[in-house]
């Protein structure tokens, strides 16, 4: 009885255990009545269905989740509710684990693009050019161009410009014109607000370059970056590779960021821009009434200086006028263009005229033979001719002519002979 029953089952309690203990290193021998053979036989059964759970287990506890359980379909296991289970729990870790790692790298992207958000915070363009080189990098993209939304100050026009660019073809490095709402694909995406994601691309539209030449994206995203519910920057991104959704969740997470950040930098590039300006405008002001006061102080110098001139002439006029009356002349002195420069009074009686509307005149308005011409212009002369008076009446009288040479301009004394 101890050698047919009580030993083989006190061993197979013994290796039971171990099995228990997760001791799958076990071996069973055939002793025993048949009944001991169908308990050994289970025990078997469940060792090595224990080992293929525990290399299961151990490869998806690594983080293997390309592992299957290659049993499943058989008999055996088809239908085992714990095996199911067991596949329900990697499924749920895998997907636990990718959302983890979505997260993290979302987050990881996030502090990255803040940063430079934050170094660039006063220079829109200088942002634009550091997001598409770090975007492209960090999300694997092959091309990136960055618009920002602009509005001239004068015209009130508004239109979105192309600011930085990642790996454009040359044409569209080129293509630099303003981009009106609702142009283009860029126009459309201004105009709808909502980002748009493209996996069938026109040949023609972009080619990304690469060192094996150019070729065309297989997946291209537009994204809007709004502010306050306008549209201020336009994302353009394109890859060989799909994007993956922790894309799309990045490109939101930081929206908002970058869209306030080109706000305000475009807002204190137009007050500078606006400052610069009237301080300019005010230096010229500043620089031209100083011009015009001394414009004016100069101009009152020279009016003053004409005034003692004039007085000085008009002086020296009614000097030589008292002179020429007292001996009797009647003297008539032309400039060199004909006009009169001086009539003595005894003049200007003997021919009824004013003395102001006699300097009015030229020569020959007064001698009728040379009213087309300048003969008179000689060194000296005598002759009879005929003089006009006030009244229009011609007279003949005898006339002598003589040059008188002065510093500033020669000029001609026409003096009337006899009564």
């Amino acid at each position: 009885m101890r050698r047919a029953l009580i030993t083989p089952l006190k061993e197979l309690a013994q290796k039971s255990n171990k099995i228990a203990l997760g001791n799958l290193n076990v071996n069973f021998n055939s002793a025993g009545t048949q009944e001991m053979s169908t308990m050994q036989s289970s025990l078997l059964f469940m060792k090595e269905k224990l080992e293929d759970i525990s290399e299961y287990v151990m490869e998806f506890s690594k983080g293997n989740f390309n592992i299957e359980f290659d049993k499943i379909n058989e008999e055996q296991f088809k239908n085992d509710p714990f095996i199911h289970s067991l596949i329900d729990t990697k499924n749920r870790l895998e997907q636990n684990y990718k959302e983890r790692n979505e997260r993290e790298w979302v987050s990881e992207g996030s502090a990255k693009l803040n940063k430079l958000i934050r170094i660039h915070s006063n220079d829109a363009n200088e942002l634009g050019k550091a997001l598409v080189k770090e975007i492209s990098r960090f999300m694997e993209c092959s091309h990136a161009s960055f618009y920002i939304h602009k509005k001239d100050p004068i015209t009130g026009e508004e239109y979105m410009e192309l600011s930085a660019l990642y790996a454009f073809d040359f044409l569209k490095e080129a293509d630099r014109q303003k981009i009106q709402l609702g142009e283009g694909l860029i126009g459309e995406i201004w105009q709808e607000a909502e980002y748009i994601h493209l996996t069938e691309i026109p040949e023609d539209y972009i080619k990304i370059r690469s060192g094996l030449g150019d070729a065309g994206p297989s997946s291209l995203i537009v994204y809007p970056f709004k502010s306050h519910g306008n549209v201020e920057v336009i994302l353009e991104i394109a890859s060989f590779k799909p994007f993956k959704k922790k894309s799309f969740q990045l490109l939101e997470e930081i929206s908002g960021a970058i869209a306030t950040s080109v706000v305000t930098s475009e807002n204190t590039s137009n007050v500078s821009k606006l400052y610069n300006d009237s301080k300019r405008l005010t230096d010229e002001l500043r620089t031209s009434e100083e011009e015009m006061k001394q414009n004016m102080e100069e101009l009152q110098a020279t009016q003053e200086l004409l005034v003692r001139e004039r007085r000085e002439t008009e002086k020296s006029k009614k000097l030589l006028n008292e002179v020429v009356d007292i001996t009797a002349g009647r003297l008539l002195i032309a400039e060199q263009d004909g006009s009169i420069w001086f009539g003595s009074q005894s003049f200007t009686d003997f021919l009824d005229y004013e003395s102001e509307e006699l300097l009015q005149l030229e020569i020959g308005q007064l001698f009728p033979i040379y009213a087309e011409n300048e003969d008179w212009k000689v060194v000296q002369t005598e002759l009879t001719t005929s003089v006009r008076k006030s009244e229009g009446e011609i007279i003949q009288v005898l006339v002598t002519i003589q040059k008188l040479y002065l510093e500033e301009t020669d000029k001609w004394v026409f003096k009337i002979m006899g009564k």
